[in-house]
């Protein structure tokens, strides 16, 4: 652990989380502003391990969660796509793709492989509502000390369900674990302890995506689309969703804005790459307001995916294999919600251009040369 770039020793406490640690710090730091110079604003950046394995958290979180999962990965999902299409998070005409590759039916897994399953997922829940208390801690201090309303709160995740553990997930080791599923089982107890270091079951990754397909590390929206929330009671008069294309290197540029200060093109004698991201003040202001940039591309360890005024090119990339021959996908997401429907056949003009722009994007963004996962 680091407190102002200095090494301290974890507490000794066996009740002892990060996620409360780092809140409470946080608390500290705002009323020590607050304190010292109330009329100036404060910037806060707080980042969780939760909900990253390993899935650690106190036992009433988890137990709170008992059975709530018996019915399966397969079944979890299709109930929160429904929920999605219901309260019109999601547009009418989405489609659920189909389960994900290699991922297994949930009916087709024996008793113990549930029973196992099934305890990962109750202590993932339970681990996400431990972060979440955590939240309503900070945002609690802050309506205490009557600041919250005029406060500019963007909460966001950072990426899909995470598939590394793959499908029987891991017990003693996020990546690498070795124990079969009867030793989980023999061990269930401990599930979320700290003698326990558990990544969940890629099923459960599948189910954490929805309505997307594939998870992490994909780039997909399954891999790359994720919630972001933004709270300002003060300053936003028309709340509710936002469709807009927004991505997270668009936060920087509308707290700068909204403060009314340029990024430095000079900073501490470094020359400062320029901001690639757009404000999103006029999408905060108005659910109508046009998206503030349309073209977006990502990258990870080889595969890749360019977003333009709706089109999405998408390549998956296997390692040891040559760029040139990855498959590419081609999508239109105002008709295609969750990309299923690939259309590089129909359309391989277009496939083309947003390839071109891929490249082309790339270079401009250091993206270049490509490398593999392992640097190769």
């Amino acid at each position: 652990l680091v407190i102002d770039n200095r090494n301290v020793d974890p507490p000794e406490d066996p009740d002892y989380h990060f996620s409360e640690d780092i809140v409470s710090q946080s608390i500290d730091m705002i009323g020590t502003n607050l304190d010292e110079r109330p009329e100036k604003p404060f910037f806060l950046y707080l980042t969780f391990g939760a909900v990253h394995s390993p899935i650690q958290v106190p036992k009433r979180y988890i137990e709170k969660y008992s059975g709530a999962f018996d019915e399966g990965w397969d079944a979890v999902r299709e109930r929160r796509f429904r929920k999605q299409l219901k309260t019109g998070l999601i547009p009418a005409e989405s489609k659920l793709p189909a389960r994900n590759p290699g991922d297994p039916a949930w009916a087709d897994l024996s008793e113990v492989e549930q029973t196992v399953y099934a305890r990962f997922m109750e202590a993932y829940a339970g681990y996400l509502e431990h972060t979440d208390d955590q939240v309503g801690r900070l945002t609690d201090f802050l309506k205490a000390q009557a600041i919250f309303e005029n406060t500019l709160i963007v909460l966001i995740s950072d990426n899909g369900g995470a598939p590394e553990a793959g499908v029987e997930g891991n017990f003693d080791h996020p990546y690498s674990g070795k124990m079969t599923i009867p030793e989980m089982y023999e061990r269930l107890d401990e599930l979320g302890s700290p003698s326990s270091q558990p990544q969940y079951q890629r099923g459960w990754a599948m189910a954490s995506c929805a309505p997307f397909k594939y998870y992490k590390l994909w780039p997909f929206n399954g891999g790359v689309r994720t919630p972001m929330i933004v709270s300002w009671p003060e300053r936003f008069q028309s709340p509710g969703l936002r469709n807009q294309f927004v991505d997270v290197i668009d936060i920087t540029p509308t707290v700068l804005d909204y403060l009314g200060i340029e990024a430095p093109e000079v900073f501490d004698g470094v020359v400062q790459m320029p901001l690639q991201g757009a404000s999103l003040r006029q999408v905060f202001a108005s659910p109508t307001a046009p998206a503030p940039r349309d073209t977006q591309f990502f990258e990870l360890w080889g595969s890749r995916s360019i977003y333009y005024q709706g089109w999405k090119a998408v390549a998956f990339h296997e390692d040891g294999t040559s760029f040139d021959d990855d498959h590419w996908e081609l999508y239109y997401q105002p008709d295609d919600f969750t990309e299923t429907e690939d259309l590089s056949a129909a359309r391989p003009v277009k496939l083309k251009e947003m390839q071109a722009l891929w490249w082309s994007e790339a270079e401009k963004n250091g993206a270049l040369p490509l490398l593999e996962a392992q640097g190769g």
